[in-house]
């Protein structure tokens, strides 16, 4: 394994971690690669249960089980369209408009959102550039509670 922030600084030598001059351990430099703040900052449970709730929102997703997916969902759902604001009142209603609300843009923020770089902070935990919002409930109980479809790449 070799050590990204030497690799980087030093240009044409390669570094192993081990032996890298500036003390970076690979947990740090995973968490460098992400852009910004990550969820490791609210603590390992916390990490962990919220990217096992975007592990299994990508499953669901990915094999085009929309009931799952409904059930993965707060309700009632804001889902911001346009210069709208649409509430999706309950799962029958969410599977229903489900094309409409998982658009294509909204699957691929979430399928490129890589696990280990999901952000988090008070309001809950963000996918993309804010496609998908979720959060946990006084019970530990991961949901989605927004989803934007006009999110606009930064």
């Amino acid at each position: 394994m070799f050590c990204q922030i030497c690799v980087t600084l030093l240009s044409t030598i390669i570094v192993p971690v081990s032996i890298c001059p500036l003390n970076v351990s690979q947990t740090q430099v995973s968490e460098m690669d992400c852009k910004g703040d990550t969820v490791d900052r609210m603590g390992p449970e916390i990490a962990s249960q919220s990217r096992a709730f975007l592990d299994r929102l990508k499953a669901a997703v990915r094999s085009g089980r929309h009931k799952k997916v409904a059930t993965l969902v707060r309700y009632p759902l804001k889902v911001f369209v346009g210069d709208r604001t649409v509430i999706v009142k309950d799962r029958a209603e969410f599977s229903r408009t489900y094309g409409k609300i998982m658009t294509p843009s909204v699957k691929k923020a979430l399928e490129d959102q890589p696990s280990k770089c999901l952000f988090g902070n008070a309001k809950g935990f963000m996918v993309g550039d804010g496609e998908i919002w979720f959060t946990a409930d006084a019970k530990d109980m991961y949901r989605i509670i927004s989803i934007n479809t006009n999110a606009v790449p930064q």
